[in-house]
């Protein structure tokens, strides 16, 4: 995919917006009624999309509209809470999810909810990436147990502090150095593996169950990737819960969505290869039963005078039950 110049944030956060804005369009077009919440996370992605406007007027945020507008009629199809007819007890709630949820498990950037009916079908915005986490890694300067926080049932071992402690001390000595991946990724992901795999010996399949369970989450979700490079929209149904696509008010969906299924076995976990079929020095592939393939790839955050390795996950295999569509346009204009 493209990389995108500018501000990432900015961008992606101004397609949220635009999002929002093209349903919205819709049930005002359809007489449908909702509400938006309008709290700091609504008013950070104005905000953003503002600036975008701002800086490169409308053609900035065409591509975001139109790629938006694209996913309407589709998702309108498949989920009749978005078209059920409303009233004035139950009408659709709008939220632009605040970005700590993701840190919690939910990775929904915009949730539509209907509460008279306990439903809810959210969406994450994907503006040129396909990265579904970017979890911090603990280290002796931030002190969160990435294991204790994933919910993995237990703790990380001494071993892996006194690693991960040497880690932050050598990022400390380098500065802004280039960094050595022998002496800072390596040890840090062979640590990490060495303790995913001791809990997953520990606690068998709920290892991989909540492994998904912190990447993807256990809410129902769409999820919009608008990729520049090939004019490309790609819509994904993640329906872990089985709670999309279910009829609302006597509507029924127009097709159906699969439900997939966590999986309870890790296949391989190990060093990614090149494509010159090298060991890469920077990535990880986490491998489980029923279709779910993980890549986690290792880098420096934050400055030097506050060292921290974070990691970047991406799906690069899902369940043949995941309903996913391609719609293509322009959307790079």
């Amino acid at each position: 995919m493209k990389k995108e110049k500018g501000n990432n944030v900015r961008n992606g956060l101004a397609f949220e917006y635009a999002i929002i804005q093209e349903y919205v369009s819709y049930f005002n077009e359809h007489g449908i009624l909702y509400k938006i919440n309008e709290d700091k996370a609504y008013a950070d992605a104005r905000s953003k999309y503002e600036l975008c406007k701002k800086s490169g007027g409308d053609l900035a945020v065409e591509g975001f509209h139109l790629a938006a507008k694209s996913s309407v009629d589709l998702l309108v199809a498949i989920e009749p809470g978005l078209c059920a007819p409303t009233s004035d007890n139950d009408y659709i709630l709008i939220r632009r999810m605040p970005d700590v949820r993701g840190e919690e498990g939910d990775v929904r950037d915009i949730v539509f909810e209907r509460k008279a009916h306990n439903w809810q079908c959210g969406i994450s915005a994907k503006n040129n990436n396909n990265f579904i986490k970017h979890p911090r890694l603990s280290n002796a300067k931030n002190d969160a147990d990435f294991l204790k926080k994933w919910k993995l049932g237990g703790k990380c071992s001494p071993q892996y502090w006194d690693v991960m402690n040497d880690v932050a001390n050598y990022l400390l000595s380098v500065g802004s150095e280039k960094v050595d991946h022998a002496k800072a990724y390596a040890p840090a992901l062979n640590a990490f593996m060495n303790e995913i795999r001791r809990i997953y010996s520990d606690n068998g399949k709920t290892t991989p169950k909540q492994l998904i369970r912190y990447f993807i989450g256990d809410k129902p979700f769409y999820k919009l990737i608008k990729d520049d490079d090939n004019n490309l929209l790609v819509i994904e149904a993640y329906n872990l819960s089985g709670k999309l696509n279910i009829p609302i008010n006597g509507v029924q969906p127009k097709f159906k969505i699969r439900k997939q299924h966590y999986p309870d076995r890790i296949d391989y976990l190990d060093w990614e290869s090149t494509y010159k079929g090298e060991k890469s020095t920077t990535t990880i592939c986490i491998n489980f039963n029923r279709g779910w393939e993980m890549s986690v790839r290792i880098h420096t955050a934050e400055s030097k005078k506050n060292p921290s390795l974070k990691l970047e996950v991406s799906p690069v295999g899902n369940p043949t039950t995941l309903f996913t569509t391609h719609i293509f346009n322009d959307f790079n204009k």
